[in-house]
């Protein structure tokens, strides 16, 4: 669902008030059978306690898209900007095939089913919303229900999408890990081409275009190998150790100079550029210039069958990509975070996508499969996978045109790899500042109810009184009262060395941009699997690391009544390296350093503070931060993207005994 953009709620309205008698919800819902059957939005209204109410909720992200009017027939008309509405009807004729979902008569979905008109319906709807979540049978993810959005605005998207609607049946059983359909489909594009019978082993044993290649990740014995240049290798070889019999080949021979002789009689293919010339082309590229010359009529396909292998390709892993991102961007969203995190409870989540059923004949092709048609389930009891992509294979790559290396490059394993990290592996850090949301606020009413240790902060317009209008205030309310482990994780986040802050600007722990990598971050610093000994901090000690704020001073000219006054945390490490001078001249004059009265250069100190004590864990390198400041003022701000001249490196005291640093 799409409550962030589009239910256009108020935070208030989400804060249940026990005290209140309710009366009894009636949720709307759309008939699954009208809509499939006979293309009608066909609505009913039925209390939400009824134990017998049977309905699948559709999770999915919005479009931008013209309106569509629907008549709900229950006192309003849905107006539809988030999806097609041809691919919400189509979409309810797969549920219909669906073999756990074809016998539920309803389905939910909030661009139809609240009335955005009606602010005391909407503001009822949204109060239950969670109720209406945990009372599906099923909870359906479709992360490109706005597909029509996707095609429309992006001609790459477009491409990738058409690609993914002829190769929809491969991707489908590709998704569900079905071997032997799959070997099936290999065959069967290997006969097609008429490729010759002792090359196709070698093409699905040496080269990653097909089955093997896209499900398994296979190490090869030199960085030199290229799959393309296999896939070459073969076909040239098979051209030599494979020539046609003489009686076939004379007779083919015979019907292909009768066919040409019949062809030049009524159009002249011949190509005057290649006169003269040996071209060994089967097919002239030059040829296929004009649009009156036809390849297919001439056998291209199984003359040029390393091209279609090679197009085949390229198709199905660019579409599986797309894929990838689109469950990413999906996931991302705050409110959909807690839809996924409800289906984990009843492990009900089950999720599709709108391109793998492009048309009628799709559907005829997945009514009549040999096995009954699933969706694409998510098991959160199942064990997380073993492999690990994250230094190999990463998202920010997921639009290379080539794969070639020494490594393979199994889609299908990376798909359902990120599917696990994006569902299960995200901290409560990770979930509240990486994921998206209109408002900073949605941020707190999504992710705090889904942790047992900080719902207890989500009480009646709590949340609406923080005023977090940006990040930075989101930070800060963070730093008031998450817990040891969880603010030090934040700090050393907001403190890497890749983090992004192109000035200093106070209060430097909560302004700086977070970049997160593929492994969570933060679990070098509070990884429940280390004991706490080996940390660099007391963590049995609340006062290690706490917020809080100083008054204005009425001598600056910053203060004064429009100066709220400065923000510092005060952090207490077991050891930390001090360094002999700092080296920071970049920055010495900002105004920062003239507002926290650091002018004195000689007293400008650097300091390096490590997530775990260096005695005690001799792992060679460990998350850290660096403080630029004083040692008589004990001001310091957090330095980012901070590489020590070589010449200091070794010029520094480790230090044990400290009060701790304030850092604004």
């Amino acid at each position: 669902m799409t409550i962030d953009d589009q239910l256009e709620h108020r935070p208030e309205e989400l804060v249940c008030n026990t005290t209140q008698k309710q009366k009894p919800f009636h949720v709307v819902l759309i008939d699954i059978k009208k809509a499939a059957e006979n293309d009608e939005i066909y609505c009913i209204e039925n209390p939400l306690e009824d134990d017998d109410l049977a309905y699948v909720a559709l999770s999915y992200r919005w479009g931008e898209l013209q309106e569509t009017l629907v008549d709900t027939h229950l006192g309003y008309i849905a107006s539809i900007t988030s999806f097609d509405l041809k691919d919400f009807i189509d979409l309810c004729k797969m549920i219909s095939l669906e073999s756990d979902l074809q016998h539920i008569k309803y389905v939910w979905v909030d661009a139809i089913c609240v009335d955005q008109t009606n602010y005391e319906r909407r503001k009822a709807t949204i109060y239950q919303m969670t109720n209406i979540y945990e009372k599906a049978k099923y909870i359906l993810a479709v992360p490109d229900l706005h597909l029509k959005h996707l095609i429309e605005t992006n001609v790459t998207n477009y491409r990738v999408i058409e690609g993914s609607f002829i190769h929809h049946k491969y991707i489908y059983h590709l998704i569900h890990g079905n071997t032997e359909q799959l070997i099936a489909f290999d065959e069967k594009l290997l006969k097609e081409l008429k490729v010759p019978n002792g090359s196709r082993q070698w093409l699905t044993k040496y080269t990653e275009y097909f089955m093997e290649g896209f499900m398994e990740s296979r190490s090869h014995y030199s960085v030199r190998y290229n799959s393309e240049n296999a896939l070459d290798h073969i076909y040239q070889v098979s051209r030599t150790i494979h020539p046609q019999p003489q009686g076939e080949r004379k007779s083919k021979q015979q019907q292909q100079k009768k066919k040409h002789q019949k062809e030049k009689r009524t159009n002249d293919t011949s190509d005057p550029v290649c006169k003269g010339v040996d071209c060994e082309e089967k097919i002239c590229p030059l040829y296929l210039f004009e649009a009156s010359h036809d390849p297919s009529s001439s056998s291209g396909a199984k003359r040029y069958w390393k091209q279609k292998i090679l197009e085949r390709n390229k198709s199905i892993r660019r579409s599986m990509e797309l894929l990838q991102t689109l469950i990413v961007d999906w996931s991302s969203r705050v409110w959909v975070i807690s839809e996924y995190s409800i289906a984990r409870k009843k492990n009900n989540l089950k999720y599709w996508f709108t391109q793998l059923a492009p048309d009628s004949t799709t559907f005829f092709y997945y009514k009549h499969l040999k096995d009954p048609f699933t969706f694409f389930k998510f098991d959160f009891d199942a064990p997380v996978s073993d492999n690990d992509f994250s230094s190999t294979y990463t998202v920010r790559y997921v639009h290379m045109a080539d794969h070639t290396g020494a490594m393979s490059d199994p889609v299908q394993a990376k798909f359902h790899y990120l599917m696990s990290n994006q569902l299960q592996g995200r901290s409560f850090l990770n979930m509240m500042l990486k994921s998206k949301a209109s408002k900073c606020e949605d941020r707190f009413y999504a992710v705090l109810p889904l942790f047992s240790k900080y719902k207890h902060m989500l009480t009646h317009q709590v949340v609406d009184h923080w005023h977090v209008d940006s990040m930075a205030a989101v930070k800060l309310q963070l730093f008031e009262w998450m817990d040891t482990k969880d603010k030090l994780a934040l700090l050393f986040l907001a403190g890497r060395y890749n983090a992004l802050g192109q000035s200093h600007i106070l209060p430097t722990f909560a302004t700086t941009t977070i970049t997160w990598g593929e492994r969570p971050a933060e679990e070098s610093v509070t990884s429940n699997q280390v004991d706490d000994d080996v940390f660099n901090f007391d963590l049995t000690q609340p006062s290690v690391l706490t917020l809080h704020h100083s008054q204005a001073n009425d001598d600056d000219d910053h203060g004064g009544h429009d100066d709220p006054g400065l923000y510092f945390l005060h952090l207490k490490p077991k050891r930390y390296r001090l360094y002999e001078k700092a080296h920071t001249p970049e920055i010495k004059n900002a105004m920062l350093f003239k507002r926290l009265q650091l002018n004195d250069d000689d007293d400008l100190r650097l300091v390096k503070i490590v997530s775990r004590d260096i005695e005690t864990d001799h792992q060679m390198e460990h998350p850290c931060i660096f403080l630029l400041g004083s040692l008589k003022k004990n001001k310091w701000i957090l330095m980012v993207k901070y590489l020590l001249p070589a010449h200091a490196v070794k010029a520094f005291t480790e230090e044990t005994n400290s009060d701790g640093f304030n850092i604004y």
